[in-house]
């Protein structure tokens, strides 16, 4: 896809519709199979011929393929709607910044991790420098997970 030259975030952006696509396209070749057998069952059916060296056919299998052969391109579409000319813009950036950001949650585990760690150092009468420092940098990790 070009769409992928103009914008190299849109992978990022559009992941979930990239895998389903991904999906979707991996699945035609084994339904156009099943459609292949079962249209041949069909046909050998309404002609009075044998059918039982076919064995089990997917019956849905021609709907199923219609349905998604529809889909694909509207997933493409989707795609490639979602396209930013202006992906290195500032605003872009900061979005995307924004968007790779751990979960506050996260962050709260790591201020909580980095507070335990250097807990011992604090509890004595003269606590290092770096144990203060690295307390005030869990606090501005996540003030809220200290109270």
């Amino acid at each position: 896809m070009a769409a992928f030259g103009t914008d190299p975030t849109l992978a990022e952006r559009q992941q979930r519709n990239l895998d389903l696509l991904s999906e979707l396209l991996r699945r035609i070749g084994s339904l156009a199979r099943q459609t292949d057998r079962e249209l041949e069952r069909q046909r050998l059916t309404a002609s009075g011929g044998d059918v039982v060296h076919l064995g089990l056919t997917n019956r849905m299998a021609p709907e199923e393929l219609q349905a998604v052969s529809e889909r694909c391109p509207v997933i493409s579409t989707e795609i490639t709607d979602a396209v930013l000319p202006d992906w290195d813009s500032p605003r872009r950036i900061r979005e995307l910044s924004a968007r790779r950001m751990p979960h506050p949650k996260d962050l709260a585990a790591i201020a909580d991790q980095l507070r335990r760690a250097v807990g011992p150092a604090l509890a004595l009468p003269y606590p290092d420098p770096e144990a203060v420092r690295l307390t005030a940098l869990a606090d501005s990790i996540s003030p809220q997970a200290h109270r």
